[in-house]
């Protein structure tokens, strides 16, 4: 279950991603396990400071000035006995508080078109902040030889004035405020008997989180996105805010361990009740409206040669408009009565913007929503030999969630083989394989669905160019927000949007495998050759079943009967019918830390093969939702190579006295280059996409592109001073990103059309793959940063 702890309330951490221990599941990849600090006979502490400012930290590339940063983190914990040998107490603090600027890239001329229209828009540095507070109280008891119990609180607090993204050609207002509470409360008991060599762990935890996301909109809507000369620019209320939740989840998990001979059994049962209670939870779709400028070729769109054509920031701001373009455009006012009935007449479209289409959602998305995951194992490590373990289990999980399809739950196998030869002592070799099953769905998805398909609470009327127009004319460019549909507004199916689950909906899973070698060279040093494979199978994501297949030169008829089902409009069905494939070797040499020092290397070369994107109707940049198998590309986190250096010198060991106390420790980090998308910020294939940023050029197959490479050295150095036997302090300097390089997190991924429809002016090559070039840099990671900091221990 969800936790925050402190960096001082961790014993420590595992990062299970290839044990196959069928006691792991509800998730498709690793599982990260994380033991909490306990109290002793003897009185500890600890306190730490650290701290980061733009005074000693470079200036972002695409900054001309340096704006503030500010980064404060410091926390203190104190552990001691509360009954010398029975009783014990930890409590741990931690406070992080960051004020600092995302840099928005939007053009000086869309700023100022957007300003002229009403909106909050501006580019530069914006400024934000975040702040988490954690806190934990932790009381071990021992109940007998053979039988421990603890306690344990932890609260986790944040504030997030970036929790929905802004930066680049994304403005504020596209931003989420969260404010987030998380209180648990976890009880747990560990019993022994030594006589019978059993183990049984009992886990008891009860969670409390409330969560608010706020809009960061002081208009209030709606999201408008335009093709303009930058690129995709995006501003506006967020689609999908403002969001509230509340969760009350209980967790019961009973474990157990025998070991009899030659096999280490361990089988276990898991409970998990997650509430979402009493209508104080909502997913708003579309609350403001969302909107969209494209380019507009009428000539295309009607077929008639000669006619002019518009950019999408002069089909967004009026005032860009040439004579010749105002004149066609009231032509075509006195003619869009009788083009697209019952269009009225009048309406002044050479002095509006032009959106391509309209969407604003009305209703009513309070609802209650519950999850009960069940879960158990059986597990056995078996010791044929003294050099050859066998390890075979198996899993069964059953969830059930208010909305979402049943199914019968899942088995899934799990087995690991490690064989040690005996002639060559010092390798290992290994191999494993098994199933993993994902937890609950998507809560979002079953909000969706019930309030679109099943009540029928939301209403979402779509509306193509011309009658997009309307609502965007109105005081604050959209529909005044309400449960119900504004007056005069007919609802008509065909301009609308619904959700719904395939019928047969299952669980999502993979099949993970894994075989390597590891081989000992002297006592410290270990080298190993790894060969991964992962292949998601009925992967769940969205699509619309229900595109345009019968366009024609009249958006208005496109919708009415241009669909597979002329009945409806769009109609997003969640699935489990994507799929994806994952194959990585790493190379690896990990030298423990002896004589002074240690390293960990590892180089993986990996591929990595998807069809969908994310489940988010409005982040889809699918061109034929009918056919998802063409959508099959290179993933977003394709990392084609990847290489890591973790190292740390302890230079106490020279006999110069500057040098006493003195620890020098780094991380590498060298990337190839990621994926992107080639664009053209227009439904070229006339099938109904209102989401931007729509299809791609020349058939392009999907993520064709190649953004630059990423390089990193972060670099630590550490002084420590001793006094009085139970007193340690430590002085810190960091550096992160040493060099200052400047890598690139965001480009510009549009290539329109020329005036013809058919010529795209297509980036450079790299061998089959589109290089990002300079002019389309948008962003960058943090650039050199510098941090100092102190803790003190006793």
């Amino acid at each position: 279950m969800r936790s925050t702890f402190s960096q001082d309330a961790v014993q420590e951490f595992q990062v299970v991603s290839d044990s196959y221990s069928a006691e792991f599941g509800r998730a498709l990849g690793g599982v990260v396990n994380i033991v909490t600090r306990g109290g002793g006979n003897d009185l500890h502490g600890s306190l730490f400071f650290f701290n980061r400012n733009d005074r000693i930290s470079a200036r972002d590339v695409f900054a001309p000035f340096k704006p503030e940063f500010k980064q404060y983190q410091f926390g203190a914990s104190l552990s001691g006995p509360i009954k010398k040998d029975k009783a014990f107490y930890f409590t741990s603090f931690e406070r992080l508080s960051i004020k600092q600027n995302n840099f928005v890239t939007i053009s000086d001329q869309t700023v100022s078109s957007a300003n002229s229209l009403g909106f909050v828009l501006r580019n530069g540095p914006v400024p934000f902040s975040v702040g988490t507070t954690t806190f934990l109280a932790r009381a071990d008891a021992r109940v007998s030889a053979n039988d421990t119990l603890y306690f344990r609180y932890n609260f986790g607090g944040t504030y997030n004035g970036a929790l929905e993204p802004f930066g680049a050609l994304i403005g504020e207002t596209n931003g989420g405020i969260q404010k987030l509470d998380d209180n648990t409360f976890a009880v747990a008991n560990t019993y022994v008997n030594s006589k019978l060599n059993l183990v049984n762990e009992t886990r008891f935890q009860y969670i409390r989180r409330n969560q608010d996301v706020m809009v960061n909109d002081p208009g209030n809507g709606p999201q408008v996105r335009i093709i303009a000369d930058e690129g995709f620019v995006q501003f506006g209320r967020s689609t999908f805010l403002p969001q509230f939740r509340e969760e009350r989840n209980v967790q019961f998990v009973d474990n157990v361990t025998i070991s009899r001979g030659r096999n280490d059994i361990k089988f276990g049962v898991d409970f998990v009740y997650a509430n979402l209670p009493d209508n104080k939870t909502n997913v708003p779709i579309f609350p403001g409206g969302i909107t969209f400028f494209v380019p507009i070729n009428f000539s295309m769109l009607s077929g008639i040669p000669g006619l002019p054509s518009l950019s999408g920031i002069q089909a967004f701001d009026p005032a860009l408009r040439t004579p010749a373009q105002r004149a066609f455009l009231m032509f075509l006012s006195s003619t869009a009565p009788a083009l697209f009935p019952p269009f009225p007449a009048g309406v002044p479209l050479a002095d509006l913007p032009l959106p391509a289409a309209f969407e604003q959602g009305f209703g009513d998305t309070r609802l209650t929503l519950n999850s009960k995951l069940f879960s158990t194992f059986v597990q056995d490590d078996l010791k044929l030999r003294p050099n050859l373990i066998i390890k075979a289990g198996l899993r069964y999980d059953l969830n059930r969630t208010r909305f979402v399809p049943n199914n019968n739950g899942n088995f899934s196998p799990r087995l690991a083989i490690s064989y040690r030869p005996s002639w060559l002592p010092k390798l290992n070799a290994h191999a494993s394989y098994g199933l993993f099953f994902a937890g609950v769905q998507v809560s979002g998805a079953a909000f969706a669905v019930q309030t679109t398909t099943g009540s029928g609470a939301l209403k979402l009327p779509a509306l193509p160019f011309p009658f997009s127009v309307l609502p965007f004319s109105l005081p604050g460019h959209h529909f005044p927000d309400s449960f119900n549909l504004p007056p005069g507004i007919g609802f008509q199916p065909q301009f609308s949007q619904a959700f719904q689950y395939q019928k047969d909906l299952k669980n999502s899973y993979t099949q993970q495998g894994d075989i390597g070698i590891d081989y000992l060279i002297g006592s410290n040093t270990a080298i190993s050759v790894n060969y991964t494979y992962v292949r998601g199978i009925k992967l769940f994501s969205t699509r619309n079943i229900n595109p345009v297949v019968r366009p024609t030169n009249n958006p208005v008829t496109d919708q009415l009967v241009g669909r597979l089902d002329p009945n409806r409009g769009d109609v997003f069905e969640f699935e489990s019918s994507f799929d994806s494939y994952y194959h990585a070797l790493t190379l690896s040499i990990n030298r423990r830390f002896t004589n002074h020092f240690g390293f960990l290397a590892h180089y993986t070369f990996s591929k990595g093969i998807d069809n969908f994107i994310d489940v988010r109707t409005d982040l889809q940049e699918v061109v034929d939702p009918l056919t998802p198998r063409n959508e099959r590309g290179l993933s977003l986190q394709d990392v084609r190579s990847r290489f890591v250096l973790s190292g740390i010198w302890d230079l106490s060991y020279t006999k110069n006295k500057f040098l006493t106390g003195f620890q020098l420790s780094t991380i590498i980090n060298l990337n190839s280059g990621r994926p992107y998308n080639l664009l053209t910020g227009a439904d070229t294939n006339r099938n109904g996409d209102i989401f931007l940023p729509g299809d791609r050029p020349d058939s392009l197959g999907r993520n064709v592109g190649i953004t630059p490479g990423f390089a990193n050295v972060d670099l630590r150095l550490t002084r420590t001073v001793s006094f009085k036997e139970h007193y340690r302090v430590q002085g810190f300097l960091e550096v992160f990103n040493l060099f200052n390089r400047v890598n690139i997190n965001d480009i510009n991924r549009i290539f329109p059309a020329d005036a013809t429809g058919t010529n795209f002016l297509l980036p450079p090559k790299d061998g089959s793959r589109f290089t990002a070039t300079s002019d389309r840099f948008r962003s960058a990671f943090a650039p050199r940063q510098l941090q100092f900091g102190f803790r003190f221990n006793f």
